[in-house]
């Protein structure tokens, strides 16, 4: 049977979603997208009814598998239920690209993708950074704290030993025998004039 005709459907705003279905005898189905350097551009699709697809971002329009260029990194080029990625335009890239749907099963695979093209959000890299920087204070204070502690530690109490039934128990030895003493008067003063 020979190849039905490739579907072309061109994003006219962002964010864009469809709903579509490559034929059993269909080769691919293309999205043309724009989009300028410093642009990132996020893309996702699923399959809807069955079967899988393959997702490839490619680059330019009127997408082409023999001729056509893609950039693998961002493409999943075996037989998948779902996939999504996110590619950031370099300086020098652009401004066209297709996000390319097929399948290597022969019947009709009905799929839905989104895709949007945007300045990235320059919060990503400031929450990664506060994030790394609020982790590191935790746990220099949790090391300070606990070399504190260590400084300041009493030091160990001392038991006396154990008592052991049967032991001798140890008194200090008697002195010599003192003969009695005669009580001595407190010392007498005059009275005061």
């Amino acid at each position: 049977m020979p190849a039905a005709a490739n579907d072309t459907y061109v994003a006219p705003s962002y964010p864009y979603s469809t709903e579509a279905t490559i034929g059993a005898y269909e080769e691919f189905d293309w999205h043309e997208i724009t989009a300028v350097a410093g642009n990132e551009i996020t893309f996702s699709a699923r399959t809807t009814g069955g079967g899988c697809i393959i997702v490839i971002l490619g680059l330019g329009h009127n997408w082409d598998f023999n001729t056509s260029l893609y950039l693998p990194r961002y493409s999943q080029d075996s037989c998948v239920t779902s996939f999504s990625k996110a590619y950031t335009v370099p300086p020098g890239g652009g401004p066209d690209f297709s996000i390319v749907i097929t399948s290597e099963i022969i019947q009709d695979v009905a799929y839905h993708v989104e895709i949007n093209v945007a300045n990235p959000s320059p919060w990503g890299a400031v929450a990664g950074i506060l994030v790394f920087i609020i982790l590191a204070v935790i746990v220099g204070v949790i090391a300070a704290v606990v070399r504190r502690r260590k400084r300041a530690a009493p030091p160990p109490v001392m038991y006396p030993p154990m008592y052991t039934p049967g032991a001798p128990t140890q008194y200090p030895p008697p002195g010599p025998a003192q003969p009695p003493t005669e009580p001595v008067s407190p010392p007498q003063y005059p009275p005061p004039p």
